[in-house]
């Protein structure tokens, strides 16, 4: 699969969700927070109701925004017009994630809440523990078309998310593409810097709080490390996330915050950027990064906001990897 070069500038600049139309219909309310019959209904539309021809439709529940959607499936269909049959799409991370046409691979969940996002274990999802030092995709060289990766690098080390990726270089077909989308904790830092900068002394300890509060959003178990030590660290940085990340992994005595563990799965243990990213990329040999905004893409399925770049979009940072 090759892109020219006009369909890369318009992914970046224009290509959005508004380059297909597909009707839905999106119900938001705080009575869908945490409802467990949700993940059970979307699989259900998914597996039964899609697959009517031209009248069928697709289901999608997002946990982040109380939201339940409906969209036309015979639309989403002509979304994957241009590949092949049997082209092969995987989503890393998967979490509530629901479509027929997508694998799904997560980390067994350990709250009930999240088993029943997940769904069943070889049916709904496929356990893959992508932390494993001899982790090994279950997909023959060139074969995967597309694979998505939301919310997830962030819960790995930083050891870890080079193999994800060398392992996702590996099983793309020429011109496949990984899209990854990753929380934005740089913009966190730099929103701190603009609060810390200002004179807001009658506003008690905001200053400190928002510092932490970002610190937090890169690192989840940075509260229980010293405080003053830690701001200290942000201050010295200049409100730096990258500086103030390299900071933190040079401290051998604090360095557990950047180790994962399998009964806290759900914890962020390392910081991304788009620039680290754009090293990878070339460290491993992808031919192209490209920094992008929510549903900008030259792959049509991501184009679908009912089903992508869902999670959180507003906190978020958005790429993909060209093989």
């Amino acid at each position: 699969m090759k892109y020219a070069k006009e369909d890369l500038l318009k992914s970046i600049l224009f290509t959005s969700g508004k380059e297909i139309k597909i009707c839905s219909l999106t119900l938001k309310t705080s009575f869908f927070r945490d409802k467990r019959f949700l993940p059970f209904l979307t699989r259900f539309i998914n597996k039964y109701l899609y697959k009517i021809p031209t009248l069928g439709i697709g289901g999608f529940y997002d946990r982040y925004s109380n939201s339940f959607s409906l969209y036309s499936s015979h639309q989403d269909k002509k979304a994957y017009e241009g590949f092949k049959n049997g082209s092969l799409f995987i989503n890393l991370g998967s979490g509530s994630f629901s479509h027929p046409k997508w694998k799904n691979f997560d980390f067994p969940g350990v709250s009930s809440f999240y088993k029943c996002l997940q769904g069943k274990k070889n049916i709904d999802f496929f356990p893959i523990d992508l932390n494993q030092k001899d982790l090994k995709l279950p997909f023959k060289n060139k074969t995967v078309s597309l694979i998505y990766c939301s919310h997830t690098l962030e819960h790995l080390s930083q050891d870890a998310i080079k193999r994800v990726l060398k392992e996702c270089k590996r099983v793309l077909i020429k011109g496949g593409i990984l899209r990854v989308v990753l929380p934005n904790t740089k913009n966190d830092f730099e929103r701190a810097k603009l609060i810390f900068d200002q004179n807001i002394s009658s506003h008690g300890n905001l200053k400190e709080d928002i510092l932490l509060s970002s610190a937090k959003l890169m690192y989840s178990s940075i509260n229980y490390l010293d405080k003053e030590n830690i701001l200290k660290k942000i201050i010295d940085s200049d409100c730096s996330a990258e500086i103030f990340s390299k900071s933190i992994k040079n401290e051998s005595k604090i360095q557990k915050i950047n180790e994962f563990e399998s009964n806290h799965p759900e914890r962020h243990i390392t910081y991304i950027d788009h620039n680290i990213l754009k090293e990878f990329s070339r460290e491993i040999g992808f031919s192209l990064y490209l920094p992008l905004l929510k549903n900008h893409s030259v792959a049509r399925p991501f184009l679908n906001d009912k089903v992508f770049d869902t999670t959180e979009n507003h906190y978020a940072i958005f790429g993909e990897f060209f093989s």
